[in-house]
């Protein structure tokens, strides 16, 4: 067997992303996580998207890290910028196909 993909699809409905960027509001105190999370979102708001791209995982390492600082957790912590997030399980019978 062989893996079809290397990121499995997830998706999230507009009430999920509302209730989380709600919830950011109404409990931070710093105004940049509630802009990293529409960032991570929905991507920059001009059309020149490529000019200055900042990779996906960098943009939710900040997060991660403005969170830890927002809950009182104290330093940064340095994540993998290659690996920020699990993309797939092993145990994800879609991921693979037959050889």
């Amino acid at each position: 067997m062989r893996v079809k993909q290397r990121i499995k699809k997830q998706f999230m409905s507009t009430e999920d992303v509302r209730k989380c960027h709600s919830g950011l509001l109404l409990t931070c105190e710093n105004t940049e996580m509630l802009e990293l999370f529409s960032l991570i979102i929905f991507g920059p708001k001009t059309l020149d998207i490529d000019k200055n791209k900042v990779p996906e995982t960098v943009l939710l390492n900040r997060f991660r890290n403005l969170a830890r600082k927002e809950l009182g957790f104290g330093n940064e912590i340095s994540f993998d910028e290659d690996r920020a997030w699990f993309g797939f399980a092993l145990s994800d019978e879609e991921m693979y196909e037959e050889s």
